[in-house]
C-alpha cells in the first residue's frame, strides 16, 4: 500500500511538473504572440502613416496644379489656411484599424510661386494606437515645374536633316529671373544641350544626313542614320561621332493640346487679315486676365502679302480653330508678324501655316513669348517656315508636319509628326524653357523633383515651428 501511495505520489507531482511546464509555455506563447501582434499592428500603423502622409502630399499638389486655372490663388486651396506666403491643412483625428486615431497635416512653403521658384510641401501624420505609444512620420517634397518643351525637336515619326544642317543651344535665362531682360543666342552663348528624339520605333526614323548635333539623340528603339562627316557631340567645341550620345529608350506621351475655352471678353473676327494691322486694334475688349483673345471665323485668316505687317504689341491670343484642312496663316512677299518687346503671341489652329516672306519676327529673345499650338487631332496639318528669317518660337503641334527650309532658323522648340530641316536650317534649343510657366493649361503641371523622409531630429527641426496648428 506504502509503495502504491508512493507511486501516486510521484506521478502526481510529474503531472503537475508538466502542467507547470505546460502553463509557463503557454503564457510565453501568449505573451509573445500578443507582443508578435502589437509589432505587426505597429508596423501596420507606421505603413498607414507613410501612406497618409503620401496623400496629404497628394491633396497639396492637386492645389498647385489648379493655380493655372483658378481666378484666384484663394480658390485653389480651397479649405486651407492661408497666411503670408504659406498654406496649411491639417485633418485630426482620422479613424484607422483597431480604434487607432491618426492627424494629417500639411505645410506649404509658398502657396502663390514666382516663376523659376521651387516650393516645398512638408507632410506630418501623427497616428496614436488603442494601446501603446503614438508614432509620427514627416515627408518634404520639393516641387518643379514640369514642361512640354524639354527637349529641343521631339517628333511622333520622323526627323531629316540636310547635310548644312545645324543644331545647338543656349540659355535665354542665365541668372534664372524672369524680371531680367532675356539674353538671345549668340555663337558666345552657344552650348551642347540640345535634344533631338522622336518615339517611333522604326530604324532611321532620324537621319541626321551630314548635320551637325551639339547635343543628344533619342529613338524608341531604332537606330539612327547619318553619313561620315555628321557630327555628334556634347561640347561646343567638340567633333566627329559619339555614338554614346544616342539613347534608344527615348519615350513621351505627345499629347496633342486643346485650346481652352474662350473667355467672356473675346473679340471676333470675321475677315481675313491681309493688310497692315496691330493687335490690339483701338476698341478691342481684354479678358479678366489682362490678355486680348480674337476668335477667327470660318474662312477668316491672317493671309499677309507684300509689305503687309501684323503688329503684336500687347498680349494677344489668337484662336484659328475653325480651319481643318484650310490655311490659318500665310506670309508671303516682304510680309512679316512682328513681336514687340510688349508683346506676347499665343497661336491655337487646327489650319495650315506657311511662313514665308520675312517670318515672324520677335523682339524678345525668350521662346515662350511666342507660342504655337497645333490642335488638330488627326494627320495633314502643316507648318511650314521658309527663307531667311529667324522665328522665336515654340511649337506644340504633334500632329503636324513641321519644315524649314531655305536659311532660316528657329530659337526654341518644336514638337511635330514629321520634322524636316532643310538647305542651311538652323535650330536652336532655348533651355529656359523648362523653367516656362504655361497659364493656359496646355502641359505645365507641377511634378515632384525631389523626395525625402524625414527620420532624423535634426532635419524635423527645421520644420519645428511650422506645424503648431
Amino acid at each position: 500500500m506504502k509503495a502504491s501511495a508512493s507511486r501516486r505520489g510521484s506521478v502526481l507531482i510529474t503531472c503537475l511538473i508538466f502542467a507547470i511546464i505546460i502553463a509557463i509555455a503557454l503564457t510565453s506563447y501568449l505573451k509573445l504572440a500578443g507582443n508578435s501582434y502589437m509589432l505587426a499592428d505597429r508596423a501596420f500603423l507606421n505603413t498607414t502613416a507613410v501612406a497618409l502622409a503620401e496623400q496629404g502630399l497628394e491633396q497639396g499638389l492637386e492645389c498647385y496644379n489648379q493655380l493655372d486655372d483658378a481666378a484666384t490663388p484663394a480658390q485653389a486651396w480651397t479649405g486651407w489656411t492661408l497666411s503670408g506666403t504659406v498654406a496649411t491643412f491639417k485633418n485630426a483625428s482620422f479613424p484607422l484599424d483597431n480604434g487607432a486615431v491618426g492627424t494629417i497635416q500639411i505645410y506649404a512653403t509658398d502657396y502663390n510661386p514666382a516663376p523659376g521658384t521651387s516650393p516645398k510641401l512638408v507632410a506630418k501624420t501623427t497616428v496614436l494606437p488603442a494601446n501603446g505609444l503614438g508614432l509620427s512620420r514627416m515627408i518634404e517634397i520639393t516641387l518643379k515645374r514640369r514642361t512640354i518643351f524639354a527637349g529641343g525637336l521631339v517628333a511622333r515619326e520622323t526627323i531629316q536633316f540636310s547635310t548644312s544642317t545645324l543644331v545647338t543651344s543656349w540659355n535665354s535665362d542665365p541668372d534664372n529671373n524672369a524680371a531680367t531682360a532675356a539674353v538671345g543666342y549668340s555663337s558666345a552663348a552657344s552650348t551642347a544641350h540640345a535634344f533631338v528624339g522622336t518615339i517611333s520605333t522604326a530604324n532611321d526614323a532620324i537621319n541626321t544626313s551630314g548635320g551637325d548635333i551639339y547635343g543628344r539623340i533619342g529613338t524608341g528603339g531604332g537606330t539612327v542614320a547619318h553619313t561620315g562627316g555628321a557630327l555628334l557631340t556634347d561640347s561646343p567645341t567638340g567633333s566627329g561621332w559619339d555614338a554614346s550620345l544616342v539613347d534608344s529608350n527615348f519615350a513621351s506621351n505627345l499629347v496633342t493640346p486643346v485650346a481652352p475655352a474662350l473667355p467672356a471678353g473675346v473679340n471676333t473676327v470675321t475677315t481675313s487679315i491681309s493688310a497692315d494691322t496691330t493687335l490690339p486694334r483701338a476698341g478691342d475688349t481684354a479678358a479678366a486676365d489682362g490678355k486680348y483673345y480674337y476668335n477667327f471665323a470660318s474662312g477668316a485668316a491672317i493671309l499677309l502679302g507684300g509689305n503687309d505687317r501684323l503688329t503684336v504689341s500687347d498680349k494677344v491670343v489668337v484662336y484659328l480653330q475653325n480651319h481643318a484642312g484650310a490655311t490659318a496663316v500665310s506670309l508671303g512677299g516682304t510680309a512679316k508678324i512682328q513681336i514687340t518687346s510688349a508683346g506676347n503671341l499665343t497661336v491655337y489652329t487646327n489650319g495650315n501655316m506657311a511662313v514665308g516672306g520675312n517670318g515672324m519676327a520677335n523682339a524678345n529673345a525668350n521662346a515662350s513669348s511666342c507660342l504655337i499650338y497645333g490642335t488638330n487631332t488627326g494627320s495633314g496639318q502643316t507648318i511650314a517656315m521658309t527663307g531667311n528669317a529667324t522665328t522665336v518660337t515654340a511649337i506644340n503641334a504633334p500632329n503636324a508636319d513641321f519644315s524649314i527650309t531655305g536659311s532660316g532658323e528657329v530659337w526654341g522648340a518644336v514638337i511635330a509628326r514629321n520634322i524636316a530641316l532643310n538647305g542651311n536650317a538652323a535650330f536652336r534649343y532655348d533651355e529656359a524653357l523648362p523653367n516656362f510657366i504655361n497659364t493656359t493649361g496646355t502641359g505645365n503641371p507641377w511634378g515632384v523633383a525631389k523626395w525625402r523622409e524625414m527620420t532624423q531630429s535634426t532635419e524635423r527641426e527645421i520644420y519645428a515651428g511650422n506645424f503648431n496648428f
